[in-house]
Formats: structure tokens, sequence, C-alpha cells
């Protein structure tokens, strides 16, 4: 797992912790506070390095992912503009994505920052890990 940016208490200090499972060929994500452009830059790298080490281990096979956005608030629309681009950047290299959200908002946001092809949003965990499950069949 790569240290999350920032302090520990997620409501507060905005940040991000990413966790690699080589053997699943999945990321999981966690994002918490008010993203500014800085930490979204930051983000990308981690992320750009996760996703390789990933794939380098699945011999490139697509990485599956899951973002937990359960302590993120809505964002800026500067920040969501950037967090698209990054998720469009990633996106030839993804599999699919599982988004968690507590909110019918939240959920609108996070299908404006998708990039990706294959993508769901849900506030049910359970129903996102099944699905992402189902693609390595």
């Amino acid at each position: 797992m790569l240290p999350a940016a920032g302090a520990a208490r997620a409501s507060v200090t905005p940040g991000y912790e990413i966790e690699e499972d080589r053997a699943a060929g999945m990321l999981r994500l966690r994002l918490f506070g008010l993203w500014d452009r800085a930490l979204v830059e930051s983000y990308r790298r981690d992320l750009l390095r996760a996703i390789d080490a990933v794939r380098h281990a699945r011999s490139g096979a697509g990485v599956l992912i899951f973002v937990n956005l359960l302590d993120c608030p809505v964002q800026s629309q500067e920040t969501i503009a950037v967090l698209r681009s990054v998720s469009e950047e990633i996106a030839p290299t993804v599999a699919r994505t599982a988004v968690l959200v507590g909110s019918m908002l939240k959920s609108m946001q996070a299908r404006r920052v998708s990039g990706s092809r294959d993508y769901m949003v849900s506030t049910q965990e359970r129903a996102l890990t099944e699905w992402l499950a189902a693609d390595r069949g």
C-alpha cells in the first residue's frame, strides 16, 4: 500500500490511499477530503505507478479498480476536470472501474469523472465487488 497523502483523519485533511492486489489484478483506492490541483497531480503519479506494477504482475492485463468515495465530499469543477483527464489517461489500461459512493449527488459527480469504458457506480459495496469479480470469471 502506498502511503496516504495527508493526515490520517479523512474527513479533515485531503488525501488518498492506493492498495495494490497484484494477484487479483486490482487496485483499491480511497479518496478523502477536498482536493486541489497539486494533490491530483500527486495522485496521478502514484496511480500510474500502481497500475504499471499491477499490469506487470499480470502480464499486461487490464487492471480492475475499486474506488471508495465515502469520505470524499463533492469536489470543485476545476478538480473534477483534472480528475477526468487522469481517468481518460488511464482508461486504456483499465478493465473495469467500480465506484462506491454515499449519495446520489456523489454518484452523478463520479460518472462525470469516469473515462473508463466499463464503469459502475453504486452505494452497495457488495454489488460492486461482485461485478468486478465477474470480470475475472
